[in-house]
């Protein structure tokens, strides 16, 4: 393997905490954004304390149907969080990097994080779409860490003078997300929730290709809904044959959706894999594209990956020999009958976005790039 290794250990000796949970609290082992940055920070010399707060997944999926702003100060998240803040090393930690909403944010919470630290760097991975839920953290921390590019401009304009403002794209993991093998013919998997105009692209690519699909929102009674509202709200009336497969289809889905060492398996039999990259702000409720923790996964696990046109991905991959980009739907249609047709060799691509994901697109690597700035 040719996972990157650092030429120095940045970080030799600091003391650092790290408290975040993963990327989605719904899925059970899906501990790649808590383990991905935690081992880049170990390789990098730092000594790591992790609060990890997947723990308290249950209260914390509770509070989140209710519209209160803060947790509760007797919650047992905040209690915890409490016990490890006050307990650093001596002399504080070097720096806490976390990805904390507002509602976190409780006045005693924000008192032990200023007590515990020389400096604070908050990581929102969606800025895009929930602005809204950091104002807080833009007042509190010193460091802003942007992952998506398009929320950037904006955050500038919101940030004072003295913050410090970094674009720190998402990454992956190679240890955890692996090249596990490939299929004897491409099938597709597409990992993501099911909503607005996605079941509709879903349909035609199962009309070129076999579909998997897992997320959130696959269920059999939730696709009738869904059948239902393209009919009520988009005067959209699909074929009986559409109807035949999104039912067949949520009867297939994999719910709960897999942790991710399972997602790295089904990435082994699938050998393809689709992005979908639409998100509404949840203010303007505008439509707004963003690059997923996902593309670097499927990447990582050495899937052709077919994900929408965006800056950031033309940058980190070499498209059409390490990521097959698309502009709209039909584009992408285009691209699961050439898989399909065998007029684009998607194992090959599928080995290359391995080679390209592990060389530069782990954890450490971005790391070591953001601390090697500031010396």
């Amino acid at each position: 393997m040719s996972i990157f290794r650092p030429p120095e250990q940045i970080l030799k000796g600091a003391r650092v905490a790290l408290i975040l949970g993963p990327g989605n609290l719904n899925i059970d082992y899906a501990m790649a954004l808590v383990r991905g940055p935690e081992r880049a920070l170990l390789e990098l010399g730092a000594i790591v304390d992790t609060f990890n707060l997947s723990f308290f997944k249950e209260e914390i999926l509770d509070f989140t149907r209710k519209s209160i702003p803060f947790l509760p100060q007797n919650s047992k998240v905040l209690q915890n969080m409490l016990k490890f803040l006050s307990s650093p090393p001596p002399g504080g930690w070097e720096f806490v990097l976390t990805h904390l909403y507002d509602h976190y944010l409780t006045e005693p919470i924000r008192e032990a994080l200023r007590k515990s630290t020389k400096r604070l760097i908050s990581y929102p991975l969606n800025l895009l779409d929930q602005p809204h839920y950091f104002k807080l953290c833009f007042e509190l921390f010193d460091e802003i860490w942007c992952a998506e590019e398009e929320a950037l401009s904006s955050l500038r304009k919101q940030l004072q003078p003295t913050k410090i403002l970094r674009y720190v794209p998402l990454e992956s993991d190679p240890f955890i997300f692996r090249r596990l093998g490939e299929p004897e013919k491409p099938k597709v998997i597409f990992a993501g929730s099911n909503y607005g105009r996605r079941s509709l692209l879903l349909d035609r690519i199962e009309e070129v290709l076999p579909l998997t699909v897992t997320g959130v929102n696959h269920s059999p009674l939730y696709t009738l809904r869904m059948i239902a509202r393209d009919i009520v709200r988009e005067n959209h009336w699909p074929s009986i044959g559409a109807v035949k497969r999104r039912i067949r289809r949520s009867m297939r889905a994999i719910v709960p959706p897999p942790g991710d060492e399972a997602f790295a398996w089904l990435a082994s039999e699938h050998g393809v894999s689709i992005g979908i990259n639409d998100t509404v702000d949840e203010l303007t409720k505008k439509t707004v594209y963003k690059v997923r923790l996902r593309e670097y996964d499927c990447a990582m696990c050495g899937l052709c990956h077919v994900a929408r046109r965006l800056p950031e991905l033309e940058r980190h991959f070499v498209p059409g020999e390490e990521m097959l980009l698309y502009n709209d739907e039909d584009e992408a249609i285009e691209w699961m009958r050439k898989i399909a047709k065998g007029a684009v060799d998607w194992r090959r691509i599928g080995r290359n976005a391995r080679a390209r994901a592990e060389s530069d697109h782990t954890w450490t690597r971005r790391f070591h790039e953001v601390f090697r700035e500031e010396k």
